[in-house]
């Protein structure tokens, strides 16, 4: 997950993990988090600190997408197209298929995936 998805997502999904500063600043500055939802650690990326971290297993980063794209924000109203809105749902995947490697719609997707080959 991203930096930039935990800030994006915050005010509708995990308010409570931002009701200390000091938390918050971690979360989305440095991508640590030591009680993610009360329970459990977890680390967010940016793009260019995943990509580092794969290279250096030694794989060749081919692709980086974001695979929510700008939908993370509001997955609810998003799921929902497929039923209510056909034809806008199917504009939407078209348009995000062809920006979801943009470096910012990496860095702001709720999940980034790496495609690569080893060396």
């Amino acid at each position: 997950m991203g930096h930039l998805a935990t800030l994006m997502n915050a005010p509708r999904r995990w308010i409570h993990e931002f009701n200390d500063k000091k938390h918050a600043y971690d979360v989305v500055f440095k991508g640590d988090d030591y009680m993610w939802h009360g329970k459990h650690y977890a680390h967010f990326f940016l793009r260019d600190e995943f990509e580092k971290l794969v290279k250096s297993t030694g794989i060749d980063v081919l692709e980086m997408v974001g695979l929510e794209g700008l939908a993370s924000p509001d997955p609810d109203a998003f799921n929902l197209l497929p039923k209510k809105y056909p034809k806008a749902y199917k504009n939407w995947i078209e348009l995000h298929y062809k920006i979801c490697t943009n470096p910012t719609i990496v860095d702001t997707s709720g999940h980034i995936l790496i495609v690569g080959k080893k060396k």
